[in-house]
């Protein structure tokens, strides 16, 4: 994910992300997405922008939000992976 970066708000440690994916079908197609996580506890989300895609197909932007984060329970270092996004595909 890009641009994942702390948030300062009422839900601080916020961290936000996203990734443009490239979706090809031969139906007109709704997709959703969950989140796995690996190593922070916390409140997760995520969501596409458009979850309607046409055939044959197109880009959608998948974005992910962790708030209220366990940053105790990361580990040491800067760059780490985090979660992984399972995107889910459906005839609409």
């Amino acid at each position: 994910m890009r641009s994942a970066r702390p948030e300062y708000s009422r839900e601080w440690p916020c961290f936000r992300g996203y990734n443009d994916l490239q979706i090809a079908c031969n139906f007109n197609c709704k997709v959703t997405c969950a989140v796995v996580k690996t190593y922070i506890d916390g409140n997760w989300g995520c969501w596409l922008n458009p979850a309607d895609i046409d055939a044959p197909g197109g880009t959608t932007t998948a974005r992910v939000k962790l708030w209220k984060a366990d940053l105790l329970s990361m580990p040491a270092g800067e760059t780490m992976h985090v979660a992984d996004v399972d995107v889910y595909v459906k005839p609409r």
